[in-house]
C-alpha cells in the first residue's frame, strides 16, 4: 500500500491545505507516502514530513499520483493555466501504472534530493 505523488509548488500547497488530514490518516494506517515537489515553503515541508517522505524537485514537469500500483492520475497542464481549464488523465489500470506512471515517478525520484 503506497501513494506516490509528483507535483508542483502550487500542488504541494494544495495537498497541505486540502488533503493533509487524509494523508495523516493513511500514514497512520501504515500506507507509505512519497511526495516529490519544489520544497520552498518551510512550514508546509515541516508538516508534510510528518506523513510522507519528501524529495525536492527543482522544475516539475507536471503532476502525477500513483496509488497502490493500480490507480494513476496525470495532469497535463501547468500551474499557469486556470484550474477550470486543467486537463488530467485518470486510469484504474495496473498496466498503465506499471508501464507509464510508476516508471516515470521512480526515475524522477531517483534523481531527486
Amino acid at each position: 500500500d503506497k501513494i506516490d505523488i509528483l507535483t508542483t509548488e502550487k500542488g504541494l500547497r494544495d495537498l497541505h491545505q486540502n488533503h493533509f488530514r487524509i494523508l495523516k490518516k493513511v500514514a497512520k494506517r501504515g500506507i507509505k507516502v512519497k511526495i516529490m515537489a519544489p520544497l520552498k515553503n518551510g512550514d508546509i515541508v515541516k508538516a508534510l514530513k510528518e506523513v510522507a517522505e519528501l524529495k525536492d524537485l527543482k522544475s516539475p514537469m507536471g503532476r502525477i499520483a500513483v496509488v497502490d500500483g493500480e490507480h494513476m492520475l496525470m495532469a497535463l497542464t501547468n500551474d499557469k493555466v486556470h484550474e477550470s481549464q486543467d486537463l488530467a488523465l485518470w486510469a484504474n489500470s495496473e498496466h498503465a501504472v506499471e508501464t507509464m506512471a510508476s516508471p516515470l515517478f521512480n526515475q524522477v525520484w531517483k534523481g531527486g534530493k
